[in-house]
């Protein structure tokens, strides 16, 4: 058996071959592209703008903390007691504050000192703690 294969047969075969490989080639260029402009993308654009989302919606939504470098005391209880937050735009204030302000007798700031809950935490009521226990200017 002889298979026969023209000229023109060859020009088709080389054609439908080439279409075959460009189409090919081309959706993997289209493909790179794709993907190295994804993960560009992705690593700066993405990474970044959700982070920034993540902190804003933090800031705006959850109880404010402040560093622990000032204190804000509330009178409460007809001034027999001290509630001290660590922001003054803590939202659990009711009667105003004064800054790093306490009573001047030792033993009575240790059992008239109450701690915010919603603007501190444990780490910045052990913080409080220590600045009213051993600090000794008072106003």
């Amino acid at each position: 058996m002889t298979i026969e294969i023209t000229k023109k047969q060859l020009i088709i075969i080389g054609a439908i071959a080439a279409l075959i490989l460009f189409a090919g080639g081309g959706y993997a260029l289209y493909s790179f592209g794709y993907s190295s402009g994804y993960k560009e993308g992705h690593t700066s654009g993405y990474s970044d703008g959700h982070s920034s989302g993540v902190a804003e919606t933090v800031q705006k939504y959850e109880n404010p903390k402040g560093n622990g470098s000032i204190w804000y005391a509330e009178s409460i209880n007809n001034g027999k007691d001290y509630l001290y937050h660590s922001t003054s735009i803590c939202p659990n204030i009711r009667n105003g504050i004064n800054e790093n302000w306490g009573f001047t007798n030792p033993n009575y700031r240790r059992q008239h000192s109450q701690f915010c809950p919603k603007c501190m935490d444990s780490y910045l009521i052990r913080m409080c703690q220590t600045y009213l226990y051993t600090n000794k200017s008072w106003k």
